[in-house]
């Protein structure tokens, strides 16, 4: 007979007779449950263990939440707190996507089914994570807490994963590469091809913000990372890699115009809404300071934590936006948007390749960086601006892609 089934003497008899055997503590606690859970239960409480955090004030307090229909998860929570993989990952995904239904299409499940993954994690965790408005959700300072955590954890489970799927690889010498995730849209393909062509590296790669890539590189849990550039500069080995020229992007209706560029002083004729999913301010420090060099006034409306978001903006609501290249070259290639290059002065973010202090690298981690430099090398033209404009920085012969099995540089 199950608990469930069991009456009240059955179950304070259970109760009783796992509290006489340390051994049995999983299976007590479910009594505890199963007891807290009865609506008429006696006048009896036991000498509960000190180890289940449980006081007779709190186990009573239990029982009328469970009569109330209340769950375990409220009243146990320091040993009853489950939060499961799928959780997390949903939750990031709206995260960065600042909306349910963004998310959902990436995800390939129902607006209801996200929206109560994310309620069960909320309620496991006893804290709300999202503020739900008109325009889509924004972060919690609990949520924004959890993100950071959340992105590790589930880069950590992909790389075990990977590490587990490919049992006979152990031989080869593993190397792991993070990179954040504009720049893993640009170059993961061509990096993981490129070192395939050395059979003796076993290479995972883990994609995270670049805050945490800092930070995963100064715990050795990757032995490199390609990271843009954050306020305050981490206390890694930073090498410049490279210059990502910054555009100036807006909506393709209204007749807007063709003209390949654009001055900074004609950006800060126009509102502009800035995605900053980090939190550091880099790029909003890097636009005032040349606002200041030039004496104009920047007129920025919003800074919003998600690049999804801000591109909606830009695509139904007219607003203007300054990001990279690689963040709407899906959208200017479908005509839904359009980016011109910001010129008088120029301006860019910098891309570092960051590597741990203190020590050197493993022959294949030294070998994996002097890939990467060729590979964004020979292939960042064509990355890091519009087709158009990267043919004529530089000719087709010299884009060498190792997807064809050809090395990248003599």
């Amino acid at each position: 007979m199950s608990l469930a089934q069991a009456s009240y003497a059955q179950k304070e008899s259970t109760v009783k007779l796992l509290m006489s055997n340390p051994l049995c503590q999983c299976q007590l606690k479910a009594a505890l449950i199963s007891l807290a859970r009865d609506r008429h239960r006696k006048h009896w409480l036991p000498t509960i263990p000190a180890e289940l955090c449980l006081t007779e004030d709190s186990f009573s307090a239990q029982s009328e939440e469970f009569g109330r229909g209340r769950t375990l998860r409220h009243s146990i929570r320091a040993d009853y707190t489950v939060v499961e993989i799928k959780q997390l990952r949903y939750f990031v995904t709206v995260a960065n996507a600042a909306s349910f239904t963004r998310a959902s299409s990436i995800l390939r499940i129902s607006q209801p089914a996200l929206g109560l993954q994310i309620k069960k994690l909320e309620d496991e965790l006893g804290t709300p994570l999202l503020h739900r408005h008109s325009r889509g959700v924004e972060l919690t300072e609990a949520g924004t807490k959890l993100l950071k955590h959340a992105e590790v954890i589930l880069a950590e489970v992909a790389m075990a994963t990977a590490a587990l799927r490919n049992p006979g690889t152990e031989a080869k010498q593993r190397v792991r590469i993070g990179m954040a995730p504009s720049i893993a849209a640009m170059f993961a393909q061509d990096v993981s091809a490129a070192i395939a062509l050395h059979p003796g590296i076993q290479l995972d790669l883990v994609e995270a913000t670049s805050t945490i890539l800092s930070d995963m590189v100064l715990s050795d849990s990757v032995d490199l990372a390609l990271s843009c550039e954050t306020l305050p500069l981490p206390p890694t080995n930073r090498e410049h890699i490279l210059d990502e020229p910054l555009f100036f992007v807006r909506s393709a209706r209204g007749g807007a115009p063709r003209e390949a560029s654009i001055t900074f002083k004609e950006v800060a004729e126009h509102p502009i809404v800035i995605a900053d999913p980090m939190l550091s301010r880099v790029l909003l420090t890097k636009l005032e300071a040349a606002a200041a060099a030039l004496r104009v006034s920047l007129d920025v409306r919003k800074v919003l934590p998600s690049v999804d978001a801000v591109k909606a903006l830009v695509e139904d609501e007219g607003a203007c936006t300054v990001m990279p290249y690689v963040n709407v070259r899906r959208e200017c290639e479908r005509g839904w948007l359009r980016a011109q290059e910001i010129v008088s002065p120029a301006l860019s973010r910098v891309v570092f390749l960051l590597t741990p202090p203190g020590h050197g690298l493993s022959a294949a981690a030294t070998r994996c960086c002097a890939t990467i430099r060729e590979v964004m090398t020979v292939n960042q033209a064509q990355y890091c601006r519009p087709m158009h404009l990267s043919s004529a920085a530089q000719p087709r012969s010299a884009r060498i892609s190792p997807r064809s099995g050809v090395p990248l540089l003599a």
